[in-house]
């Protein structure tokens, strides 16, 4: 199993398909950079922790993150608002996370559009890392 940590800042209009998407792991950990919309509301109604911090860098943000908010589970995936975890990307991360070869992993986004990939008008694959061990990754 995994944790799985949701960047926001006012999201109202993605945040319950996200959070909906993210239920596929036990703890969902809403990190929201003091939203002025609807944002924590909407997630309050879901089974998820929500915490604030003061939003400064996307590093620093996912530093603190990672080292202030402790993880239920060894292995952590960071999920922005206006994504979503899909059961197929979920199982990979599982399956990923059972190996001790790494301590991350790089996950090459989708860029949906009415329901279609667009593949030749994006940065595809743009990597990130998404997917890391808890307490051997930080950002700058």
């Amino acid at each position: 199993m995994l944790s799985i940590y949701i960047l926001t800042y006012n999201e109202e209009l993605d945040i319950a398909a996200c959070i909906a998407s993210a239920l596929l792991s036990d703890d969902v950990v809403v990190v929201d950079s003091f939203s002025g919309d609807r944002t924590i509301e909407i997630a309050s109604q879901y089974p998820v922790r929500i915490v604030q911090h003061q939003f400064e860098s996307h590093g620093r943000q996912r530093t603190w993150m990672l080292q202030e908010v402790v993880p239920r589970h060894e292995w952590v995936y960071i999920l922005e608002a206006d994504e979503r975890m899909t059961p197929e990307l979920f199982a990979e991360c599982v399956q990923a996370a059972q190996s001790d070869r790494h301590c991350g992993y790089y996950v090459a986004e989708r860029v949906l559009f009415m329901n279609r990939w667009i593949r030749r008008s994006t940065q595809f694959p743009r990597y990130q890392l998404r997917l890391l061990r808890h307490g051997q990754v930080w950002f700058s």
